[in-house]
């Protein structure tokens, strides 16, 4: 049994809900040292020094740091040294966001922490694949003298392994009294692409066509207009609103029909995995990590580019024979602590 130390500098969401799964089934020895969810760019730029006093405290020494992708691992390996294993988890990469102009520090830091790091783990090939061309990007950007061929590194020491999930509650289910309940379970920021949504919803609404509303995700701060928007104009269709306490939040995914995302990005996807988990159709784009979450051979379930609209629509309409449910078994933690297990023996 290995003695690991897990460096969460953003201690919530699914973050927190990764590192509580993997103490709670790893056969090692899991120690998490970790900070609150808020001031991302500080917990990326300056928490190292903080983690490594945390870490020079502990009463035991580790064999396997894993740390998290907020965490600048250059400089915690710095000030901790190099003869303890250390792998970096990619729950996000600050290169790969859509829409933004490029956050050239962060985007550093976190290429600068990839190469520090004995091993790299990305959540998803889809994020592995972008973050190495995102890289090379980066790299062109710099002056020629001083550019390096970091992606061949890079490439050499990354892996996909995917996030163990809590699904021992899930069971799916699909109760067809009623019309059918289309939930929202996402942030409200501009990148999940809200705005898209209440389109989708103005046009079923429209054409007259009968749903209700879970609208589960956390708002956004500042507030969402859209969310305060869609709140009120489909007050009479809603069923609930969150943020939900962790059981609330279950049922409601028990009772819901259609999970949606109209994203323009997606590292994994958490969220959409428990939803699938409670019985939940998808109705999710051909695009990101989706491919991955929904795998299954010769059966065309996500939708193409552009196209969330008509396909929400599309399953409104054919309810309630809205076809077999998606397994997402292969993420239950029972299923994926067994190559954490190996993997973290190996590195120790």
């Amino acid at each position: 049994m290995a003695r690991v130390a897990v460096i969460e500098p953003w201690g919530g969401g699914s973050h927190a809900a990764w590192t509580a799964g993997l103490r709670r089934h790893s056969r090692h020895d899991i120690t998490v040292v970790t900070l609150a969810d808020r001031a991302w760019r500080w917990r990326l730029r300056g928490s190292a020094p903080w983690f490594a006093e945390r870490i020079a405290g502990l009463r035991w020494r580790p064999e396997v740091l894993i740390v998290s992708s907020l965490v600048d691992a250059a400089s915690l390996r710095g000030l901790t040294g190099r003869d303890v294993p250390m792998v970096l988890y990619a729950h996000e990469t600050q290169w790969a966001y859509p829409g933004d102009r490029l956050d050239v520090e962060s985007a550093m830091r976190n290429l600068v922490s990839m190469l520090a790091v004995d091993q790299v783990w990305f959540n998803s090939d889809f994020h592995r694949r972008t973050a190495l061309t995102a890289a090379a990007d980066l790299i062109d950007r710099m002056p020629v003298d001083q550019q390096v061929d970091a992606v061949a590194r890079l490439q050499g020491k990354s892996d996909v392994v995917y996030p163990g999930v809590d699904l021992s509650w899930a069971t799916p289910t699909f109760v067809e009294n009623g019309p059918p309940v289309v939930l929202w379970p996402h942030r409200w920021d501009s990148d999940k692409n809200p705005d898209v949504f209440e389109r989708a919803l103005s046009g079923l609404d429209a054409g007259a066509a009968d749903f209700r509303l879970v609208l589960a995700g956390d708002d956004s701060c500042p507030s969402s207009d859209v969310r305060a928007r869609i709140v009120d104009r489909f007050a009479q269709r809603i069923l609930a609103v969150g943020p939900f306490d962790v059981d609330a939040y279950r049922r409601w995914l028990h009772r819901s029909h259609l999970v949606v995302s109209c994203t323009a990005h997606e590292f994994f996807g958490m969220a959409v995995v428990e939803a699938l988990a409670a019985g939940c159709r998808p109705v999710l784009p051909g695009a990101f990590s989706y491919p991955e979450i929904v795998a299954e051979p010769g059966v065309d379930r996500l939708y193409a580019p552009g196209r969330f609209g008509s396909a929400l629509a599309g399953e409104i309409r054919r309810w309630p024979d809205l076809g077999p449910a998606v397994s997402v078994e292969r993420f239950a933690w029972r299923n994926r602590i067994g190559e954490y297990d190996e993997r973290l023996a190996a590195l120790a």
